[in-house]
């Protein structure tokens, strides 16, 4: 019987420590139903039409002390002696109390405290006693992932501060660069239990260029005619990544809830796609190198300056389409083959008519405009003219091809401030005059 009873013992102690943990573990997680009470100042009126008060008194105070944090329980009242004899009352409550003095309201011991009125201030001595009912507010910090940062015992209207540990200033991932804001909330005059959540800026990488890890190109294949004077040759720049394939017109959230849509009832594909192409052109930056100005001769500069766009790839380059790559952001890639225009418009046609609402509410005041973005891996196709063995011109008939990204094409909401809808970022892609004479040597010329 005895064993039965130890038994039965320890359980009920295993399961108490069990519930106690759960308890302590459940209160330091993030809850999706806080409430925040802002915190207001509402200085006292004394107005009584145009009398002029003599004097004043604090009245309603115990002999022993006001409680910690205990303010509005006792009935304290600002007393008022008018000159033409009269007296009233006005009660104090601690949204009549600036909120520089409320922290006094939660310390123990004597202290003076400032009331304003529009027209007088004036100051008064309390003393403050311990209070066994409070110990403190409880403030909880979270990353924006919502998992436990810190957690501090904070004092009456005391500041809480953040100790933990460092957080990122930074991050990104492959679509947005995130930049830390601060804390949901203010940590100053803190009168309730607070959980503050990292707030950070979203900022979409909207045309983000990506080079080829350590290299501005790569050399992927060419040709050349049967005179042995001219050919072409195709070369990898990168991928650029979350290009507006297509979009609709932008609207500015003010004040009031807007809709926004496509717009795209008399559909015509190929202004967006030039669109499209300039917007990645722009992250292409031409660089000449003086070891190659001898060897490079013609428009190589007119090439980025002055693009053509390819609306599919030249049937006679041939090579591997399982063609890899590894990228500056470490990612290892198969190049797309995927034909510019028609691959581009098949994945888009199916959004035209899509409608979004963006509510005043739960969105940053800015421009909003719906979209489908993808990424596009950028190639150049030089036109070649040989000179001699080791000088080449570039020919008229360069262009790019901007080839879509299988997977990548997504229907988004995106957000401007200013209504550009631009590349923040600096980094682009490197055309260069030392790429293309290297492409140029690499052709078979049979010299």
């Amino acid at each position: 019987m005895k064993k039965a009873i130890i038994c039965i013992t320890s359980i009920m102690i295993m399961l108490t420590l069990f519930l106690s943990s759960c308890r302590k573990k459940s209160n330091d997680k993030y809850k999706e139903d806080f409430i925040f009470t802002n915190e207001q100042y509402e200085p006292i009126n004394l107005g009584k039409d145009d009398n002029y008060i003599s004097s004043f008194d604090l009245i309603g105070i115990p002999k022993e002390g006001i409680k910690a944090a205990a303010w509005d329980s006792y009935d304290i009242k600002l007393r008022c002696f008018y000159d033409n004899d009269t007296v009233k009352d006005y009660s104090i409550k601690v949204i009549n109390i600036p909120l520089d003095m409320r922290h006094y309201l939660g310390e123990i011991g004597s202290h003076s405290i400032r009331l304003i009125e529009l027209n007088w201030i004036d100051s008064f001595d309390i003393n403050i006693i311990e209070n066994p009912d409070w110990d403190g507010f409880t403030c909880t910090y979270y990353d924006r992932f919502k998992n436990l940062l810190y957690k501090e015992k904070v004092g009456y209207y005391q500041n809480s501060n953040y100790n933990g540990k460092d957080i990122p200033l930074e991050e990104e991932d492959s679509n947005y660069i995130y930049r830390f804001e601060g804390w949901k909330y203010n940590t100053n005059y803190i009168s309730q239990d607070m959980q503050f959540i990292a707030t950070y800026s979203k900022l979409e990488k909207t045309n983000y260029a990506i080079k080829p890890y350590n290299k501005t190109y790569i050399p992927i294949v060419g040709m050349v005619d049967e005179e042995k004077k001219s050919g072409k040759g195709l070369i990898y720049l990168g991928r650029v990544t979350r290009v507006a394939a297509i979009h609709g017109d932008s609207k500015e959230l003010d004040n009031d809830n807007i809709t926004i849509d496509m717009n795209k009832k008399n559909f015509n594909y190929s202004g967006l796609w030039q669109e499209a192409c300039q917007n990645i052109i722009e992250q292409v930056k031409y660089e000449n190198i003086t070891d190659y100005s001898l060897s490079v001769y013609g428009s190589d500069a007119g090439i980025v300056s002055l693009p053509n766009f390819a609306e599919s790839f030249d049937s006679r380059y041939k090579y591997d389409w399982n063609q890899k790559a590894y990228l500056e952001n470490n990612e290892s890639v198969v190049l797309s083959r995927k034909e510019p225009y028609e691959d581009t418009l098949n994945k888009v046609y199916g959004f035209l008519f899509n409608t979004k609402t963006i509510t005043r509410e739960d969105n940053d005041p800015g421009f909003y405009r719906l979209a489908v973005v993808a990424s596009f891996d950028v190639y150049v196709s030089i036109s070649i003219n040989k000179i001699s063995s080791d000088q080449f011109e570039v020919g008229s008939y360069s262009e790019f091809i901007m080839s879509p990204v299988q997977d990548t094409f997504e229907f988004v909401i995106q957000y401007s401030k200013d209504n550009t809808f631009k590349n923040e970022f600096d980094n682009k892609l490197i055309l260069s005059n030392e790429a293309i004479y290297n492409t140029c040597r690499m052709l078979d010329w049979n010299d």
